[in-house]
């Protein structure tokens, strides 16, 4: 009997082993049958797809997909049935990416205020203007927590405290206060200072900031080395007049010069036969394009000009100058693809940039250079060759920043609506002397 029993266990683990060794030798075969056409396609099939269109196109999974969401933790007072927001002719993620034919600085920012208000849990509905000042109602207005609004007309119900203190206008450039006049129909509403929103630091008005959408990409910087190739940066023909020298110079140089410029039907793009041109580009062809470049050469503008002199009766030249306007996203994006800004001073021996933001980081991300000294140029432009990196963006304009800033900063922040707040209304005079009417300190 016990002979039979051990017969039994033998044989049972017999069998074992001989399963083991066939499902082993299975596996093998079909590893080493497997071709390497097979495993890349595999493996590809698994990878996001990098086309910028495709990626940015749906904000909700790129949302749904951060595992550090505040959507529980920004202001958690709030019902969810509460947390809603208005974007007045401000473009969302979806139409930046979309169809729309205006796609301007303004609302390449709108587009990440709208990722960073969704990562804090809260729904971003989209209005035009004409919707928002002709037919919605007051009820219509009050269930949402914030506005944000790009051109800030005289509204029917500005004049009431509980809707004036929900607005956040954006003004791009920042420093609102230096605009205002009669005849600019943006400053016809009392707002507070700290109320209007700003893309870059300013003095004056609240911070959002933004970050380059292709933050968002899941891939990594890329190569730092790179030729020698450069962005003229403008698009505008009248941009590069006058400064054919500059462009020769850099050509002597041997560096490979690119540019967007477009031909108006008034002039022609005043730039060199070397010049490579490009027409429209799609937004993951123009990555690529960036990821070639050693620096972006700035000619003062896109417009970074100074404020208004309409209100410098009762203000301080001296004062009134220390703020210039900030410049475009574009050269931030361009330091996040490893492109070294060629930051011009507006004037010959001047103090004033074309980007004031970025002009406060220096090397070896920006250099200031000055436009009229064709030698300066050069030397900035060999050493963003020779000093390369392969990805900057500051700490201010990264992802995180913006979500956890528009949390703090925008949403949570009630001060507007918890005091009294004076309305000007169309009498102007009191706006430099009463430049905060909230109840902050």
């Amino acid at each position: 009997m016990k002979m039979l029993e051990h017969t039994k266990a033998s044989l049972s683990v017999f069998l074992c082993i001989v399963i083991f060794i066939f499902t082993a030798t299975t596996r093998l075969h079909e590893i080493t049958n497997t071709t390497p056409e097979h495993q890349t396609s595999t493996f590809q099939s698994r990878k996001p797809n990098h086309d910028i269109l495709d990626v940015f196109g749906s904000l909700d999974s790129l949302v749904s997909m951060k595992p550090s969401s505040n959507s529980t933790s920004c202001a958690p007072w709030l019902p969810q049935k509460d947390k809603k927001v208005l974007f007045v002719e401000l473009h969302t993620w979806e139409t930046y990416y979309g169809p729309s034919k205006f796609k301007t600085g303004e609302y390449y920012v709108s587009a990440t205020w709208d990722y960073a208000l969704r990562r804090n849990g809260f729904v971003v509905d989209r209005v035009s203007t004409k919707q928002y000042y002709e037919r919605m109602t007051n009820d219509d207005i009050m269930k949402y927590h914030r506005i944000f609004v790009r051109d800030p007309k005289w509204h029917r119900f500005y004049d009431r405290r509980e809707i004036l203190c929900k607005v956040r206008p954006m003004y791009f450039y920042g420093d609102w206060f230096y605009g205002k006049n009669d005849h600019n129909y943006r400053f016809q509403a009392p707002f507070a200072e700290s109320q209007v929103l700003s893309a870059h630091p300013d003095d004056r008005n609240t911070f959002a900031g933004y970050f380059p959408h292709n933050l968002l990409q899941d891939e990594g910087p890329p190569p730092a080395e790179r030729r020698k190739i450069g962005l003229l940066y403008g698009k505008k023909p009248e941009y590069f007049e006058g400064y054919e020298s500059v462009i020769h110079a850099l050509l002597d140089a041997g560096f490979e010069l690119h540019s967007t410029c477009k031909d108006s039907l008034e002039k022609a793009c005043p730039l060199p036969s070397g010049v490579i041109r490009h027409g429209s580009m799609k937004p993951e062809d123009y990555a690529n394009l960036m990821k070639q470049f050693v620096f972006m050469l700035g000619f003062k503008k896109p417009e970074v000009c100074f404020p208004s002199l309409l209100i410098m009766t009762t203000y301080d030249v001296s004062t009134h100058f220390r703020s210039t306007r900030q410049g475009s996203p574009s050269p931030l994006i361009g330091m996040s693809y490893g492109v070294t800004f060629l930051n011009p001073l507006r004037e010959q021996n001047g103090i004033w940039t074309q980007h004031k933001a970025l002009s406060r980081i220096g090397f070896p991300y920006t250099y200031v250079v000055d436009l009229n000294n064709s030698t300066n140029v050069v030397q900035a432009a060999e050493w963003s060759h020779k000093y390369r990196f392969s990805s900057y963006v500051p700490p201010s304009f990264r992802v995180e920043s913006l979500v956890n800033r528009m949390c703090a900063t925008i949403v949570e922040d009630d001060s507007l609506c918890l005091c009294p707040n004076p309305v000007f209304g169309m009498d102007k005079t009191g706006w430099e002397f009463n430049t905060n009417v909230s109840c902050r300190a």
